[in-house]
């Protein structure tokens, strides 16, 4: 069968749910749903075939990070931005892969030295908005070149309506 892969999910907000369901399909993949708030983590964690809940408040310095990124294959942090670098430190120090949806900070940029020396991979980014957004919008700027058009200006507003 497959090898066993172990996901940690850090957060338990809106997109927590999807990417849970998303990467847990698979049974041969334990996704630990990390959250302050362990009803949260509960209903994230049952969108996965094999979801467990974990109770984790980052805020506190010792509290279980180290130990959940020690027993996970890779990381993916759906924590608010702030908190990635020290995810990142404990990834690159642990040597566990780290992907986030969040745009690629300063503090993040300066850690890809330490992370590359360490062999680990760190994917900013990957989202709606970073992610997806970057990625119809390319589709679109692509065609246009593809039938010889010309690009004077594009704007995106991400899956909002603006206002008239």
């Amino acid at each position: 069968g497959e090898p066993e892969k172990r996901v940690l999910i850090l957060g338990a907000g809106k997109v927590a749910s999807g990417v849970a369901e998303y990467l847990g399909r698979s049974k041969s993949t334990t996704v630990a749903v990390a959250s302050m708030f362990e009803d949260e983590a509960m209903a994230v964690a049952k969108n996965a075939a094999r979801g467990k809940a974990v109770t984790c408040d980052l805020s506190r310095s010792g509290d279980k990070l180290r130990q959940l990124v020690e027993e996970a294959d890779v990381v993916v942090s759906l924590l608010p931005a702030p908190l990635h670098p020290m995810v990142a430190e404990e990834c690159i120090s642990l040597k566990t892969d780290l992907v986030t949806a969040s745009y690629e900070s300063e503090e993040m940029q300066a850690l890809r030295s330490s992370s590359e020396e360490a062999g680990v991979a760190i994917l900013n980014e990957v989202g709606l908005d970073p992610g997806m957004d970057h990625m119809s919008a390319m589709k679109i700027i692509d065609d246009v070149h593809g039938r010889g058009g010309e690009i004077f200006s594009f704007s995106s507003v991400c899956g909002g309506l603006p206002a008239p």
